[in-house]
C-alpha cells in the first residue's frame, strides 16, 4: 500500500520557508546586526517544523492508520530511524572531525564525546534538533490510536499536562544535557499540528483561507507581538510586567508567553501562504526553489549542515568572517542545485514509468 497522498503545494511552501529560516538563523553571525536582531525576534524555525512534522503525520497517516495500523505504525518507526540515521551521519561526518581538528578534541575527551552524542546524551549546535522529534515519531502511533478510537480527549489532556508540567520542570525527562528544545513543552507543536491535519490537507486549506481564521491569527499576533515589543513603551504594560511577571516571552526554556506568540506566528505564516499563494506564484523561481526546499526539508537541513560547520571552522581557523560569508551563498546555492536535479531525476522517472510512484 503507498504511503503517501497528493502534495499540498501549499503546504511544501510553509515547510521551505520554515527550512529557509532556520538557514538564516544558523548563518545569522555573518549578517548585519540589524538583520540578525530581526532573525530571532520572529524566528519560528522549531516551532514551525514540529508543527509541520505533525501535521504531515495527520495529514498522510491518520485515515490510512484506521485501515491498517499496524502498517503505519511500522512505516512511522522506519522514519523514526532514518531521522536517527540522518543524526549520526551528521554526528560523524560533521561534529566529529569538527571537534577533533577543529576543536582539538583528542584521546578520551574526544572518545567519550562521540559516545554521549550516539546516546543523545550530548547537546551540540544543529545535531541536537534531529533527536527533538525522535521520541515525537516514536509515540505517534499510540497518538493515533488513541484518536482512531475517539479518545481525543485524552490525548488533548495529556499533552496539555505534559505542557503545564513542562513550564515548571522543562528538564524533567532529560537525563543528559539540559536539552535546548525540551521536548515535554515543545511537543505541544507537534500535537497542534498533528490535529490540525489529521482531516486532510482539503480541509486544512478550507481554515487556513477562511475569514474567521484569519481574523483570530492576525488579531491574536498583534496583540502578542505588540505585548512582546512594546511593553517598555507602556508604563501601564511595563508595571505589570514588573510587579507582576506578566509579559515575559522566553523561547530557551519555552514559557507560556513565548509558545503563544510562536504558534500565533505558525498560524500567521500559514495563512498569508494560503491566502497569497496564487499571488506568490508570479514569482516563478523564487517560489519553485522555496517549495522545492519544503518538499526535500530533511536533505536541505541536512546539507546546511555542512555548510554550516565549514563556515564555523573556517572562521575559527582565520578569524576572519569573509569566507564564512561566502559559505552561505554556496549553501543556498548548492541547495538549490541538489533540489533542482532531484525534481528533474523524479520527472524524468514518472516519465518513464507511469503509475508508479517516485517520491
Amino acid at each position: 500500500m503507498p504511503m503517501s497522498v497528493s502534495r499540498s503545494r501549499e503546504i511544501d511552501m510553509f515547510r521551505g520557508i520554515v527550512i529557509l529560516d532556520m538557514i538564516l538563523i544558523h548563518f545569522d553571525t555573518y549578517f548585519p546586526t540589524l538583520v540578525r536582531k530581526l532573525l530571532h525576534y520572529f524566528d519560528f524555525a522549531m516551532d514551525g517544523f514540529l508543527f509541520a512534522a505533525g501535521l504531515m503525520i495527520g495529514a498522510h497517516y491518520f485515515d490510512r492508520f484506521c485501515i491498517h495500523p499496524n502498517l503505519v505504525a511500522r512505516r512511522i518507526w522506519y522514519r523514526t530511524l532514518e531521522l536517527y540515521g540522518y543524526y549520526l551521519l551528521i554526528v560523524f561526518t560533521i561534529i566529529a572531525p569538527f571537534y577533533y581538528v577543529v576543536l582539538d578534541f583528542h584521546d578520551s575527551a574526544f572518545f567519550r564525546l562521540i559516545v554521549e552524542l550516539i546516546l543523545v546524551k550530548k547537546q551540540v549546535g544543529i545535531a541536537h534538533i534531529l533527536p527533538t522529534f525522535i521520541p515525537l515519531f516514536l509515540t505517534a502511533p499510540l497518538i493515533l490510536w488513541l484518536i482512531a478510537n475517539r479518545r481525543i480527549f485524552w490525548v488533548l489532556i495529556a499533552s496539555f499536562v505534559l505542557f503545564l508540567v513542562g513550564l515548571h520542570w522543562p528538564y524533567l525527562f532529560s537525563y543528559a544535557d539540559e536539552p535546548i528544545f525540551p521536548v515535554i513543552i515543545w511537543q505541544a507543536y507537534f500535537c497542534i499540528g498533528l490535529f490540525f491535519g489529521m482531516n486532510g490537507f482539503v480541509t486544512i486549506e478550507k481554515i487556513a483561507r477562511s475569514r474567521k481564521f484569519a481574523v483570530l491569527v492576525n488579531t491574536a499576533f498583534l496583540l502578542l507581538a505588540v505585548l512582546k515589543f512594546g511593553t517598555s513603551q507602556i508604563p501601564l504594560l511595563e508595571t505589570l510586567r514588573a510587579e507582576y511577571g506578566l509579559f515575559h516571552f522566553r523561547r530557551f526554556p519555552l514559557n507560556m508567553w513565548g509558545f503563544m506568540f510562536g504558534i500565533s506566528l505558525v498560524f500567521l505564516v500559514l495563512h498569508l501562504v494560503y491566502r497569497f499563494f496564487n499571488v506568490i506564484k508570479f514569482f516563478g523561481g523564487i517560489n519553485t526553489i522555496v517549495e522545492r526546499f519544503g518538499r526535500h526539508s530533511l536533505l536541505v537541513f541536512v546539507v546546511h549542515a555542512y555548510f554550516v560547520y565549514l563556515a564555523l571552522a573556517i572562521a575559527k581557523l582565520t578569524g576572519s568572517v569573509l569566507w564564512p560569508s561566502a559559505i552561505f551563498g554556496a549553501c543556498l546555492f548548492s541547495l538549490v542545485l541538489i533540489t533542482r536535479q532531484i525534481e528533474r531525476e523524479r520527472s524524468e522517472r514518472r516519465r518513464s514509468h507511469p503509475g508508479v510512484r517516485t517520491e
